[in-house]
C-alpha cells in the first residue's frame, strides 16, 4: 500500500490496505495509511473519519504518522493552530525530517506569534526597489512627443530617461478568532517611496518622497463543496498618503474594498486564485479624486502530486481621475508551464504579454509588450532557500525601453521557540524568523 501510495495510485493502495486489515494488520497502521490516501486525493472528511477511528487523539499522539497525517488533515481544514501544533510535535518527536520542519515553519509563519488564546501577530521589514513596467515608458515618450521632438522641452530624439524607487515598508499583522465568526485578520503598515515615478495624473516626471500610512481588515470565511475549498477574504483598507517633494500631486486619502479567493485542486487538476479591489479618493490638495480598478486571476492545470502543471492567467486596472480628463488602462495576459524537479527546485517558463494605453485631455497613446522569462525556487532543506527570475522586456513598435531585468534573493530561517495552546495544553513551536537577501 505505501509503495502504491508513492507512486500516487491511491484507489489501489487503499485497497491493499483494506486487504491488509481484513488479514489482521495493526489498525493504526491501516487508518494512517488510508488517511493519507485521502490527504492525497484532498478527501479531507473521509480522511478525519479514518483518524477518528482510532479513538481519542491523546490515545495516538506518540505515533509519529499519525501526528503527521492529523496536522496534513487540520492544514487541508484550513485548522492552521491545530495544525501547527500536530507538525511541531512531529518535529519535536524527529528533529530530522525536513518535510516536517518546512510544514511547522509554513504554518507559523502565516499563524503568527500568539499574544493570547485568540489572537496571534507577525511582523515584516522590507527594502526593496520599484520598477516601472516597459509599458509606461512606452506612453510617457509617445504623450511628451512633439513633431520633430520626443521629449518636450529636452531638444529633439531625446527620450524620458530610465528611473526606479526604493520603498521601505514595516507592517504588523494580527489575526484573531471569535467564536462564531470567520477568522479575522489584518495589518497596520508604514511605507516610504522614494525616488522619481510618471505620475498618471498629471503629464510629468516627478521626484517623491512618499509615506502611506495604511490599515487594513478582512474576514476569511472557508466555504466546503465536497472535496473541494474555497477561501474568501473580503475586507477593506483605509490609507492616508503624504508626500514632503510632491505634495499637490501626491498628498490623497484613500478607501480600498477588496475581495481575495482561493481554491483547492478542483477534482485534483484544477486550482484558481483571484482579486478584485476597487480604491478611490480625493487629493487633499487640488480639486481631483481618483478611482482605481483592478482585478487579477490564475488558473493551475495539473495533478497536485504531478511534477508539471500549465499556468495561465489575466490581469487588468483601470485608473481614472475626475474632473480632469485622465485614465490609465492596462491589461496583461500571460501563460507558462512549472516543473518540480526533485522535492526541493521549481521552475516556471513564462510567457507575458502587455498592453495598455492613456488619456489625457485631448491627447492619447497606446503601448504593447511582450515579457518572456523564467522563475525558480530552489529549497535545499527547511530553512535555506533561493529564488529568482529572469524576464525580457520587449516594446512593440519602440525599442528604445527593451530590457532585462534580474532577480535574486537568498533566504534564511531561524527557529524562536514560543509556546501554543491548541485546547488540550502547551505544545512548543519553533516560529520562523526568516532572513533575506538578494
Amino acid at each position: 500500500g505505501d509503495i502504491l501510495m508513492s507512486i500516487h495510485e491511491f484507489d489501489l493502495s487503499k485497497k491493499y490496505f483494506e486487504r491488509a486489515a481484513n488479514e489482521g494488520a495493526d489498525p493504526q497502521v491501516v487508518a494512517v495509511g488510508m488517511a493519507n490516501a485521502y490527504l492525497a486525493e484532498g478527501q479531507t472528511a473521509n480522511a478525519e473519519a479514518e483518524l477518528a477511528s482510532l479513538g481519542n487523539t491523546a490515545d495516538n499522539v506518540e505515533n509519529y504518522d499519525y501526528v503527521i497525517a492529523l496536522g496534513n488533515m487540520y492544514r487541508q481544514r484550513q485548522d492552521s493552530r491545530r495544525a501547527l501544533s500536530m507538525f511541531a510535535r512531529a518535529t519535536d518527536m524527529n528533529a530530522t525530517d525536513d518535510a516536517a520542519q518546512r510544514a511547522e515553519f509554513a504554518v507559523a509563519g502565516d499563524e503568527g506569534r500568539p499574544l493570547t488564546d485568540n489572537v496571534s501577530m507577525l511582523s515584516n521589514i522590507s527594502l526593496e526597489p520599484i520598477f516601472e513596467d516597459i509599458n509606461i515608458y512606452q506612453l510617457d515618450a509617445r504623450l511628451f512627443a512633439t513633431p520633430g521632438q520626443l521629449f518636450v522641452g529636452q531638444g529633439p530624439q531625446v527620450l524620458p530617461p530610465p528611473r526606479s524607487s526604493y520603498e521601505s515598508l514595516g507592517a504588523a499583522h494580527f489575526k484573531s478568532r471569535v467564536q462564531g465568526w470567520p477568522v479575522i485578520t489584518g495589518f497596520v503598515e508604514e511605507r516610504n517611496a522614494r525616488g522619481r515615478i510618471s505620475i498618471p495624473s498629471t503629464l510629468f516626471i516627478q521626484d517623491r518622497n512618499t509615506y502611506d500610512t495604511v490599515f487594513n481588515g478582512a474576514v476569511n470565511p472557508v466555504l466546503h463543496l465536497g472535496t473541494n475549498t474555497v477561501t474568501f477574504t473580503p475586507g477593506l483598507q483605509f490609507t492616508i498618503r503624504r508626500d514632503t517633494l510632491s505634495p499637490l500631486d501626491m498628498n490623497q486619502n484613500l478607501f480600498r474594498q477588496f475581495l481575495y479567493v482561493n481554491t483547492n485542486s478542483i477534482g485534483n487538476w484544477l486550482s484558481f486564485s483571484g482579486q478584485a479591489i476597487r480604491e478611490a479618493g480625493p487629493f487633499t490638495n487640488q480639486n481631483l479624486h481618483s478611482r482605481d480598478l483592478s482585478a487579477h486571476m490564475e488558473f493551475t492545470l495539473g495533478r497536485p502530486w504531478g511534477r508539471t502543471a500549465l499556468i495561465t492567467g489575466y490581469g487588468v486596472r483601470d485608473i481614472l481621475f475626475r474632473p480632469a480628463i485622465r485614465e490609465f488602462y492596462t491589461t496583461s495576459e500571460y501563460a507558462g508551464v512549472q516543473h518540480k524537479f526533485g522535492s526541493n527546485l521549481l521552475v516556471a517558463v513564462i510567457g507575458e504579454y502587455l498592453r495598455s494605453w492613456r488619456v489625457q485631455d485631448n491627447f492619447w497613446a497606446t503601448a504593447q509588450a511582450i515579457r518572456p522569462g523564467v522563475r525558480f525556487n530552489y529549497q535545499p532543506n527547511s530553512r535555506w532557500q533561493a529564488e529568482g527570475s529572469f524576464f525580457l522586456s520587449r516594446g512593440q513598435g519602440l525599442h528604445s525601453y527593451d530590457n532585462v531585468q534580474n532577480e535574486f534573493t537568498i533566504s534564511y530561517v531561524k527557529g524562536l521557540r514560543g509556546a501554543l495552546n491548541d485546547g488540550t495544553g502547551n505544545t512548543s513551536v519553533s516560529y520562523p524568523l526568516r532572513l533575506s537577501v538578494g
